[in-house]
């Protein structure tokens, strides 16, 4: 979480620091939790970027957020006990993740990321506060667009995504974000749920193939409900939450 703002400034220097430690720790350990925060470093930092007005270089931290994106997948699914045969085909597409980020990541252009946001200078905080109302209007528009389909996923992830870039837009200004947070948290479960559905219906048939039909059967009925579970209590939440977000 970023340190708490001066009364005129908002610097970046602590998230891009952590940025730089996790992109290292990613390329020699390729553990869950340095893909995880190196992401969230990159997300952080995207959104301090936005608050400043600056279009620069958030297309170079999504790539870098990007380029890891399905190995953090892999580890969201890996968590949860389903059959053998897809414990072992996760640990064989993880695999192949890594060595797909560590090739994109290892190259210059990460670093030169890293290096070029560091010449950047601190945000006045007026300007960051007008940011963040920019960013809280669109998690508004982005909640209240699920009124028009609340099963659509394209809405449900867009939601997902703003609700995160106002929580990091909080925490950059030192405000309580606590119920943004709740609402972050409740719709990346819902996606996580729904990418773990996909994610069945996707296995190659040699693995489905070891899988019998019961099995099948119970394994999707399950993730179904969770999908469905999850959906509605983040929307739920989201109800609970948007006269906070209004304001």
């Amino acid at each position: 979480v970023p340190p708490m703002s001066s009364p005129e400034k908002v610097s970046h220097v602590h998230v891009l620091d952590q940025l730089a430690v996790e992109l290292e720790r990613l390329l020699d350990t390729g553990s869950a939790e340095s893909v995880h925060r190196m992401r969230v470093s990159a997300g952080r930092l995207s959104v301090w970027l936005e608050l400043s007005g600056r279009r620069v270089l958030r297309d170079d931290l999504r790539w870098m957020r990007g380029s890891a994106a399905h190995v953090r997948d892999v580890d969201v699914m890996s968590s949860s006990e389903r059959h053998p045969a897809w414990r072992e085909h996760l640990e064989s597409e993880r695999a192949a993740a890594l060595s797909s980020a560590r090739a994109n990541l290892t190259g210059t252009r990460a670093r030169a990321v890293i290096a070029a946001i560091s010449y950047l200078p601190p945000v006045d905080r007026p300007v960051a506060e007008a940011g963040l109302r920019r960013l809280a209007r669109r998690a508004l528009r982005a909640g209240e667009s699920l009124r028009v389909d609340e099963r659509e996923a394209e809405l449900l992830h867009r939601a997902r995504r703003r609700f995160r870039r106002l929580r990091y837009a909080l925490e950059w200004l030192g405000h309580d974000a606590g119920r943004v947070k709740s609402l972050q948290d409740a719709f990346g479960a819902s996606n996580d749920a729904s990418v773990e559905r996909a994610a069945w219906d996707r296995l190659p048939p040699a693995i489905r193939s070891r899988v019998d039909d019961t099995t099948t059967r119970a394994v999707v009925g399950e993730l179904e409900a969770r999908v469905d579970a999850r959906r509605k209590a983040a929307l739920a939440l989201w109800r609970e939450s948007v006269d906070h977000v209004r304001a």
